[in-house]
């Protein structure tokens, strides 16, 4: 990572669980981890402040952390969120082959400028059977949907206020810094590509309120992720029935 890079994301480390450690991102771990094979190593790409790894630490995996940022990873240690952490891009990051039962590359794709390389370093790290979940900002994300799912899962609107300008503040922050590599139709065809060209099985897909895409991949036929050994969690189809959000469409999302 550039230094004027290493800035930009030890700045946004400082502002990241204020914006995004709430419901909203509980709601998407639940809704995208629903389907998880028994294991005990979870590998997060980009972990952040380690927000996506406590959604797994949550069912009992140790989670190591790989991130270019150490200002990222020194919070995602402190918060307890991850066992381990690797300072790394996560192409590179030295983890051995067929190490994890699970990857994770949440809201990693549409900022890192090589995403096909992070899906086959996903590929090199998983066991036989492993999972990799992906997600990334829909194309119909907007700040404005944000806040107000946000305010419909009950966070108080001047948090979720201050929240919404925390957002806006970091994308124009993040622009000379190119934090936004893909837009959202992007990531989407790169995924896609990379799963029909390397074989690979698609075990749920979806959009969480129509702020967060997701693929969920595994290298093992669907069935064998029903053979009783699957992870289920709590239901959330009441949180998600409270949310009727509408979009202004003039406000989209330009940082995860």
């Amino acid at each position: 990572m550039s230094e004027s890079g290493t800035r930009f994301w030890g700045m946004y480390a400082s502002a990241y669980d204020f914006i995004w450690d709430s419901l909203l991102t509980a709601t998407v771990g639940l809704y995208v981890t629903k389907l998880l094979p028994s294991g005990q190593t979870a590998v997060d790409l980009g972990c952040g402040t380690g927000l996506s790894s406590a959604w797994l630490q949550g069912v009992g995996y140790q989670v190591i952390g790989v991130d270019a940022s150490p200002e990222m990873l020194r919070r995602a240690l402190r918060a307890g969120r991850v066992d381990r952490a690797v300072l790394s891009d996560a192409v590179g990051c030295g983890l051995g082959l067929e190490c994890a039962d699970v990857v994770l590359a949440v809201n990693l794709l549409q900022v890192h400028s090589r995403p096909g390389e992070v899906l086959d370093q996903a590929q090199r790290l998983l066991k036989p059977g492993g999972v990799l979940v992906c997600v990334w900002p829909s194309a119909s994300a907007s700040i404005s949907r944000l806040f107000l799912a946000e305010v419909n899962l009950g966070r108080p609107w001047l948090s979720a206020a201050s929240a919404f300008l925390a957002r806006v503040a970091i994308g124009l922050i993040g622009l000379p810094y190119r934090a936004r590599r893909l837009s959202s139709e992007a990531v989407e065809n790169v995924v896609d590509h990379w799963i029909a060209s390397n074989g690979m099985d698609v075990i749920d897909a979806g959009s969480v309120m129509a702020i967060e895409d997701f693929r969920v991949i595994s290298r093992a036929h669907p069935e064998a992720l029903t053979d009783g050994k699957t992870r289920q969690n709590a239901p959330f189809g009441a949180v998600l029935a409270r949310l009727s959000v509408s979009q202004s469409g003039a406000d989209r999302v330009s940082s995860p």
